[in-house]
This record gives C-alpha cells, sequence and structure tokens, in this order.
C-alpha cells in the first residue's frame, strides 16, 4: 500500500515537473505582428491570388492569439477571416473609415481572449476623422482594442498601425500621437503595440516609443526583441522585398511591450513556401506574460 502511495506521489510530481500548472498558459498569448503586403495587381507571381494560401498556412502554423496586420484590403480581409476559424476581428479601412483603402486589422483568438472594445484613429493633426497627416503621402491609422485574457481574467491593450513610408515629420508625429493616445486611454493595464514602423532603432519614432516617453506618461515601453528571455530567432531585418537571394532590410516591424509584461520568446519568422515569400514582410512573433 505504501509503495502504491509512493508511486502514485512520483507520477503527481513529474507531471507538475513535465507540465506546469497550467498558470503560465493561462496568464501568457502569442502576439504576432505582420505586414501581408496590399492586393497589388502588378506584383506578378507574387500577387494575391498567388501567396494567399501560404499566408493562412503560416499564420494558421505559428498559432498566434493576437496578430496585428498592416496594408489590408477589403478582399484581403475577407479571405483571412473568413478562413481563420475562431478567430474574430476588428479595424476599419483607413481612406473612409469604413471599407476603403487599408486596414490596420487586429485578429484574435476567441477561445483564448475576448475583445471588450475597440476603436480607429487617424495619424494626423485630426486623429478623429480619416485624412492625411504631416508630411504623409497616404492616410495612416492606429486600430486598436482592449482584450481580457479569458482563463486569468488579466485585460491588456493592443495598438495596431503602419506609419508613413515617405513622411519623416508624419512618422515621428505618429509615434507622439500613439504615446498620447495610450495616456487618454488606457488607465494601468498592460499595453502591446504591433506594427510595421518604417523606422529603425536609431530613427526617432523608435526612440520616442522606447524612451522618451517614459518620463510624460505611466508606462515605459520596450522593443520585445530586446527583452527576451530566450535569444532572437530568424534574421534581423523585417522587410524582404520578396527577395529569397537577398537579406532582409530593418529591421522596421516590432512588437513594443510595455512594463507588467514578460517576453519569453522572440522570432521573426522567414519561412517559404514553394521558393517564394508569403508577403514583402516577414512576420515577427513574440510569446508574452502578463506579470
Amino acid at each position: 500500500m505504501k509503495n502504491r502511495i509512493l508511486l502514485a506521489g512520483v507520477i503527481f510530481i513529474s507531471i507538475i515537473m513535465f507540465t506546469g500548472t497550467g498558470k503560465d498558459n493561462d496568464r501568457g498569448i502569442k502576439v504576432m505582428t505582420f505586414n501581408i503586403r496590399y492586393d497589388n495587381p502588378d506584383d506578378g507571381e507574387n500577387g494575391w491570388l498567388h501567396r494567399r494560401e501560404s499566408l493562412l498556412r503560416l499564420i494558421k502554423l505559428y498559432k498566434a492569439d493576437i496578430i496585428g496586420t498592416q496594408e489590408v484590403l477589403k478582399n484581403q480581409l475577407d479571405y483571412i477571416a473568413g478562413n481563420l476559424e475562431g478567430f474574430g476581428w476588428t479595424g476599419i479601412g483607413r481612406d473612409d473609415g469604413k471599407q476603403a483603402g487599408e486596414y490596420s486589422v487586429i485578429f484574435f483568438n476567441r477561445k483564448k481572449v475576448e475583445m471588450l472594445e475597440s476603436d480607429t484613429f487617424w495619424c494626423s493633426e485630426t486623429p478623429g476623422k480619416p485624412g492625411l497627416g504631416w508630411d504623409a503621402v497616404c492616410n495612416r491609422i492606429v486600430t486598436w482594442g482592449k482584450f481580457r485574457v479569458k482563463e486569468s481574467g488579466i485585460e491588456f491593450y493592443v495598438f495596431n498601425t503602419h506609419f508613413d513610408h515617405i513622411g519623416v515629420t508624419a512618422r515621428l508625429k505618429s509615434a507622439e500621437l500613439i504615446m498620447e493616445k495610450i495616456k487618454s486611454i488606457c488607465s494601468g493595464e498592460p499595453v502591446i503595440i504591433t506594427g510595421d514602423f518604417n523606422s529603425t532603432p536609431s530613427d526617432k519614432p523608435y526612440e520616442i516609443i522606447t524612451a522618451l516617453y517614459r518620463q510624460k506618461i505611466k508606462y515605459d515601453f520596450y522593443d520585445s526583441k530586446n527583452i527576451s528571455e530566450s535569444p532572437h530567432k530568424g534574421p534581423e531585418g523585417t522587410f524582404n522585398g520578396f527577395k529569397l537571394a537577398e537579406p532582409a532590410t530593418g529591421p522596421i516591424d516590432y512588437i513594443f511591450v510595455s512594463n507588467g509584461i514578460n517576453v519569453k520568446t522572440h522570432e521573426t519568422i522567414s519561412d517559404k513556401f514553394n521558393d517564394h515569400y508569403p508577403s514583402d514582410h516577414f512576420p515577427v512573433i513574440a510569446e508574452l506574460t502578463f506579470k
């Protein structure tokens, strides 16, 4: 009888050691940022119809719970949303606040999280309505959502964006605007910022997000790659331009996290399918836990 009790105890301890208590899984989420490349009819063999199945396959393979996407046109949104079972989404078209132009969609795993509220603002002097900002050549937006992890009840925010590729002032001012909006919208909950920032770590927008505003708002923000507990995996650059034979440039795509969030792993995904990349950007994924 004693031997049976001892054996049961050993088995129980082994289960705990190898599987954990489940608390980390309940508290944690996987977050991806992915510029999917808009449906450009001039892309030839890299056109949307040629790569959409590979792109969807990649998204499903890495099992992110939150996916901040950029350059999503309505037909691309319909395809992804229609084939990504169990996911909800939030976002609007940047050109009219409805369906016209690119979206910065946030997809979320309904089994893991629930969305509590969401909205979109424009990166401009008039963020409440569609329009160009500063020296930008395109309308630029930030779509945000407030979410709750179902198992733990932890609430957090995601801000997803795509900064202008030409306007230097627009990128700087967009970074400042995001910080100000976080200050006015959030009240201490953990915050995640995803996006294509068209900025390297040596550029001012990156510095604004990760350093300059630390004395002005209640959050500190970090590039998730720099604080990952495990070494970064994959290329350093994130813009590949569909060029298999050349190294990616950048990085320009990031997952920033506020204080209150631990980063377990960080990876730039460079998978290709049939000798083609699913997009001209590599997605970035991070495994996060809430303190």
